[in-house]
């Protein structure tokens, strides 16, 4: 989607709050541009406006805080390093719960693997692409996260997201497809979601956290 060289790498290590606040100060411009990108877009699409649009993103909080509140610590950080409300941390994070119809037409991402016997040496191969706004395209971070316990990660993110594709130093690797459902209830953003399974150390406690959380949307 974008030239590499346009990325920024970013390094973030401590607690939560810590983290956060140095991401968002490193990424301070991209996440307020991503933040005023993703109110157009949801509006676009159907989705609320306005005041509307921060009450509908404030309303994952007390999900945020029952079932990851390390993350919404780290969002407030990210909000407070950058300068913006966790309202725009939320609307960027959220942003594929908060699009209304689902994404369509097609999809935005298309994730492929290759493992052995097909692989020299039974390597273990993942591919990603992602077709989206090229509006949110211009400053992608990867994300390379050290936290107190834990593996380290590596995520490519939009600016302010706390976690989407990437891999972490126990092996474990995620990619992202949406798949539609007509059923979309109160639960954890698919991009907070992602961010706890790369959180894990092996494959099983990874799948736990997509089964054991309430679910916002399907991908």
């Amino acid at each position: 989607m974008s030239d590499p060289a346009c990325v920024t790498l970013i390094e973030i290590d401590g607690k939560p709050s810590a983290r956060g606040r140095q991401y968002g100060a490193r990424a301070a411009e991209a996440i307020r541009q991503n933040a005023a990108v993703y109110r157009q877009l949801i509006a676009y699409r159907g989705g609320p406006q306005g005041d509307a649009a921060n009450a509908a993103a404030l309303a994952y909080v007390p999900i945020l805080r029952a079932h990851a509140p390390a993350l919404l610590e780290e969002m407030q950080g990210i909000a407070s390093g950058a300068g913006c409300t966790l309202a725009d941390l939320l609307l960027i994070n959220a942003r594929s719960e908060l699009m209304s119809p689902p994404p369509s037409q097609g999809g935005e991402c298309t994730a492929l693997a290759a493992t052995a016997p097909m692989t020299i040496g039974n390597r273990v191969f993942l591919g990603q692409n992602w077709d989206w706004y090229t509006a949110v395209a211009a400053e992608p971070v990867l994300l390379y996260i050290k936290r107190p316990a834990g593996p380290e990660i590596v995520t490519l993110v939009e600016a302010g997201q706390v976690g989407k594709i990437g891999l972490n130093s126990a092996g474990l690797g995620v990619c992202l497809n949406f798949l539609e459902h007509v059923h979309r209830g109160q639960g954890l953003p698919i991009h907070v979601l992602l961010r706890l399974m790369l959180e894990c150390d092996t494959l099983g406690s990874a799948a736990w956290q997509a089964l054991s959380h309430p679910r916002a949307g399907a991908a």
